[in-house]
C-alpha cells in the first residue's frame, strides 16, 4: 500500500490523470478494472465517528467487474485502525437492523484481515486472526452468515474447519450452508479418496430397462439398494423425493425388463451423468465406515461431514484460532 500524508500530486501507475492529495489524509492506490484511482484514508476522525457512516446511504464503489467488491474510502479508514476497529465493527453488525449496514461492517472486517489489499477475492491473502475470529463469531447470524462465507473462502485455515463442524453439529443447518472452497479442502479430498472394495464394486445388479430419455439415476440407485441392502445408504433427499417415490412404484411392475451389470458401472455413470431434465440433482457417493453414502450435492453432505468429525473432533479442537 502506497501512503503520504502530505499534499501533493501524484500519476496514476498508467501515466493517466494526476492526483492531488488534500493535507491532513493518508492515500493509496485502488486497482480498478484497466487502471487506479485514489483512496482517501481519514486518520484524523475518531474511529467510533468512522463506524458510525457505515449506516448511511453510500454506495461501494464501482470496480468494472463484477466479481470484485468495492471497498469504500470510508471501509479503507477504518481497516487503517485494524484490530483496534474490529470489536466496534462486532457491535455494530449485532445491534444494526439495516442489512445494508451489517454487509458493509463484515466486508470491513474482512478488509482489516487481508491487511487491506484485495488481489481479487479468491487470491486475497488473509493474514489477520483476530479479523478470521471475527468472522467465525458471525457464522450462524442468519442476515449475514451467506456473506461471511463468500469472504471466507478467500483462503483456507485448517482451524477453518473446526468452525464450520461446530455449526454442522449444533445446528439443524445442512451443509449448504457450507462455503464451496470447503470441498476442495484436504480433508474433503481424503474423504472422497476412500476406495470401495473390489469385492462389492464387482457385484452383479440387475438394472431395469428403461426409455433412454428418462433420467434413470434415481432407478439405478433403487437397483443397487435392492442387491446391496444395508451396505448402500441413501441421504434422506433422495428417498424423501417425488421422483423417488415415482420410481418405487415403476419398479414393482411385473413387465419390467433388466440387464446385468455391475456396481461399479452404476456409481460411475450416475455421477458422470448430467441430466437438462433434473440438473439440480447431482448425485454422488463416498465410502464411509464399510457403507456406500449416496447423497445429493449440495446439501447431502452434512451426515457425511459429521461422521467425519466425529473421529477428528480432539484433533481440530487443538487447531482453535485464538
Amino acid at each position: 500500500m502506497m501512503l503520504a500524508n502530505s499534499c501533493i500530486e501524484k500519476k496514476t501507475e498508467d501515466g493517466s490523470h494526476p492526483i492531488t492529495i488534500k493535507e491532513h489524509f493518508t492515500y493509496s492506490l485502488r486497482y480498478r478494472g484497466g487502471g487506479y484511482d485514489t483512496i482517501f484514508l481519514d486518520t484524523k476522525t475518531p474511529l467510533n465517528q468512522l463506524i458510525g457512516r457505515l449506516d448511511t446511504n453510500e454506495q461501494i464503489v464501482d470496480m468494472r467487474k463484477g466479481y470484485w467488491y468495492g471497498f469504500t474510502d470510508l471501509m479503507y479508514s477504518i481497516a487503517y485502525r485494524k484490530d483496534s476497529a474490529i470489536e466496534p465493527l462486532l457491535k455494530l453488525i449485532n445491534t444494526n437492523k439495516s442489512i445494508k449496514t451489517k454487509d458493509r461492517a463484515v466486508a470491513t472486517i474482512y478488509l482489516i484481515g487481508i491487511g487491506s489489499k484485495p488481489q481479487g477475492r479468491m487470491s486475497d491473502k488473509f493474514i489477520d486472526t483476530c479479523a478470521r475470529v471475527a468472522l467465525y463469531s458471525l457464522l450462524n447470524d442468519s442476515v449475514v452468515s451467506h456473506r461471511v462465507h463468500i469472504w471466507l473462502q478467500s483462503s483456507y485455515w485448517k482451524c477453518d474447519m473446526y468452525y464450520y463442524m461446530n455449526m454442522l453439529s449444533t445446528t439443524e443447518k445442512n451443509a449448504k450452508n457450507l462455503p464451496s472452497r470447503i470441498y476442495h479442502s484436504p480433508e474433503w479430498i481424503s474423504i472422497k479418496n476412500v476406495k470401495i472394495p473390489a469385492n462389492i464394486l464387482n457385484k452383479k445388479v440387475n438394472k431395469m430397462i428403461v426409455d433412454s430419455n428418462m433420467d434413470t439415476r434415481f432407478l439405478d440407485l433403487l437397483c443397487l439398494k435392492k442387491r446391496l441392502g444395508n451396505i448402500l445408504e441413501l441421504d434422506t433427499q433422495i428417498t424423501n423425493s417425488k421422483i423417488w417415490k415415482t420410481f418405487l412404484k415403476f419398479y414393482n411392475k411385473k413387465t419390467n425388463k433388466f440387464q446385468s451389470t455391475t456396481v461399479f458401472d452404476i456409481l460411475e455413470s450416475m455421477e458422470n451423468h448430467y441430466s437438462f431434465i433434473f440438473p439440480y440433482t447431482q448425485v454422488h457417493y463416498v465410502y464411509q465406515n464399510k457403507k456406500i453414502k449416496v447423497y445429493l450435492r449440495r446439501g447431502g453432505e452434512r451426515d457425511i461431514w459429521l461422521t467425519w468429525w466425529n473421529v477428528h473432533k480432539n484433533e481440530y479442537s487443538k487447531l482453535i484460532c485464538n
